[in-house]
């Protein structure tokens, strides 16, 4: 979602900018803007659920400023158009609407370093508890060995080498021809 929230900026700015742009019919544009700023909000209220931090809640409630800022000056800019104030439109959007943008884009970047910071974060956890796990089967792998080396029943039997006794007879030896 966050991705798509990047592309939905970008799609944001491109469509104001065409509306101021000479020779072009903006009702096009204008529509299309309306529609592409609620998107860009649903998209920011659906992640706030799934980045808890204090530092994503952060720049998600600029980006939230950003985008009722943007819809304020949005409004302003198609008021002057009405009227016929097309270069005062233009500086408006090529002005304080681009600085808006710029902000947005910058908390959302500030979004996407606090989400891969969590995910490294947690990824580092997962690791140090499986290698707690992996070393806690391992010490219970070799008290295993240890406890069955030491078990009564597996003590060495002792091996008695048996000596030729003098009353036995001497063994035949094979007689070659």
């Amino acid at each position: 979602m966050l991705f798509r929230s990047v592309e939905t900026l970008g799609r944001l700015g491109t469509a104001q900018h065409a509306y101021v742009a000479p020779g072009q019919p903006d009702g096009p544009r204008l529509e299309q803007f309306s529609t592409l700023l609620p998107s860009l909000t649903t998209n920011i209220e659906a992640l706030r659920p799934i980045l808890p931090s204090q530092e994503t809640a952060t720049a998600l409630q600029q980006v939230a400023e950003g985008a009722a800022s943007l819809a304020a000056m949005d409004q302003r800019a198609r008021e002057q158009l009405s009227a016929g104030q097309d270069l005062l439109a233009a500086d408006l959007i090529f002005s304080d609407s681009l600085h808006t943008l710029d902000a947005i884009s910058a908390s959302l970047v500030t979004l996407r370093q606090a989400e891969r910071t969590a995910f490294d974060s947690a990824h580092a956890g997962a690791l140090r508890q499986a290698s707690m796990v992996l070393g806690f089967a391992a010490l219970v792998w070799v008290l295993g060995l240890v406890a069955l080396l030491r078990a009564p029943g597996s003590q060495a039997v002792p091996v008695v080498h048996a000596s030729p006794s003098p009353e036995a007879p001497p063994a035949a030896r094979p007689v070659i021809e």
